[in-house]
């Protein structure tokens, strides 16, 4: 499935919704993944066993920290685009 049709011009924000619900719901993944984390760590008694999940939940974290990063590459797209998409017109 191609997302950003090649056809025309200016057509790349077409998918700008798609782009914003795949942010979103990354968001809302690692957030809720860091809570079931903790929630085990906070039940777990075998040392091995918190040790492993301490680990995931530190790469949870390390994950979650690079949204902003992500978030201002696709604002960096999307100003791009709207300005490629005038400059066509023009």
């Amino acid at each position: 499935m191609d997302v950003m049709p090649h056809t025309k011009k200016g057509q790349g924000l077409a998918a700008l919704p798609t782009y914003v619900q795949i942010f979103v719901v990354a968001g809302i993944f690692l957030g809720v993944g860091a809570l079931i984390l903790g929630e085990f760590i906070a039940n777990i008694t075998d040392a091995q066993a918190i040790a492993a999940t301490q680990n995931a939940s530190s790469g949870l974290v390390e994950l979650a920290s690079f949204l902003p990063i992500i978030g201002l590459v696709i604002a960096a797209v999307i100003l791009l685009s709207i300005v490629l998409s005038i400059r066509a017109r023009g």
